[in-house]
């Protein structure tokens, strides 16, 4: 009945990895090498020891620490930040210099056009 049909299905779960509704047994052992998808091979000195943190023995640059380090190019949250930051003062500069051809252009168009034609007249 249910309950037959329900305790097949205990200890599997789906996995999105291998596809739409593929099952994978989660009662088998995983040894912590197999979680970092190296398939249980020794760490290499170059890979991190948690998420987030850099080797010790690597010196980072200031240019490589804020803007982007060309061998790990995702952005850490520093980053993004200082990027953020870079574009919103480029965009806000960009405004203001807008906002003032504008301001120029209304002016040429709405008095001095007008002068110009009144002193002819």
């Amino acid at each position: 009945g249910e309950s037959d049909r329900m305790s097949a299905y205990n200890g599997m779960a789906v996995n999105s990895t291998a596809g739409k509704g593929a099952m994978v047994d989660q009662t088998t052992p995983v040894s912590p090498g197999d979680v970092d998808g190296d398939g249980g091979s020794e760490r290499t000195s170059s890979s991190y020891s948690s998420f987030g943190e850099e080797p010790e023995d690597e010196k980072l640059t200031l240019f490589q620490y804020l803007i982007f380090h060309k061998e790990k190019p995702e952005f850490t949250s520093l980053q993004q930040l200082v990027w953020a930051v870079f574009i919103g003062i480029i965009m806000g500069i960009f405004t203001a210099l807008w906002g003032e051809l504008i301001e120029y252009c209304i002016d040429i168009v709405w008095v001095r056009i007008p002068e110009f034609l009144l002193k002819r007249v």
